[in-house]
């Protein structure tokens, strides 16, 4: 049985109209990575690549100057690697979670990706403006496409302790939340949405 959290924010199919541009990638990894510039303020990333060697710091494809971060800023990934089952039964698809970083320079490195693995790239997604500065080094990006709005939280906490806070559906579920920040009302989601960070 399944326990724990369903988190279905690491894979993005957004429908934006917005125009996207291929990236050359390394000649390590086959398949097709491609971003897209939003309002001139947000990036976003998309495609499905296969590492086809080893290693601990892999550049992957590097983004046009003007889509590029202002710090480095690390990103889960979706990340499946085929395996073979024991005793004989075939093999079997094992997903996990991989550590992708995209630099100043423009460089989006994959960290201790297994040779062999799948990558779904639309796990990438920032800002390149400064937004609304929350805590510590968190800023809230915003930018609205038709009617909706996306909004993005990028940045470092610093580590601290933080006091247990219930919230309506942790009474009923019997969870509790930790507060790490307070979003403004006007960015706030309709519903609660779990993420991995």
């Amino acid at each position: 049985y399944f326990l724990g959290t369903y988190v279905n924010t690491l894979s993005l199919d957004l429908k934006l109209g917005e125009s996207w541009q291929s990236l050359e990638t390394d000649r390590r990894f086959e398949g097709e990575v491609s971003c897209s510039f939003i309002r001139d303020c947000i990036v976003l990333c998309r495609g499905v690549l296969v590492n086809r060697s080893h290693g601990a710091d892999i550049p992957i494809a590097r983004l046009p100057e003007e889509m590029r971060p202002h710090c480095v800023l690390k990103f889960a990934a979706m990340c499946m690697v085929q395996s073979e089952a024991r005793l004989g039964r075939g093999s079997y698809a094992q997903v996990s979670l991989a550590t992708l970083a995209v630099a100043p320079d423009g460089w989006i490195h994959g960290l201790s990706i297994p040779g062999g693995a799948v990558l779904d790239m639309t796990g990438i997604r920032f800002g390149v403006t400064r937004g609304l500065s929350l805590a510590d080094e968190v800023r809230l990006i915003s930018c609205d496409v038709g009617d909706a709005r996306l909004v993005l939280l990028q940045g470092k906490l610093l580590q601290r302790c933080f006091d247990d806070h219930l919230y309506p559906d942790a009474v009923r579920t019997n969870k509790s939340w930790k507060v790490l920040t307070a979003i403004p009302e006007a960015f706030q989601p309709r519903q609660v949405l779990p993420f991995i960070v």
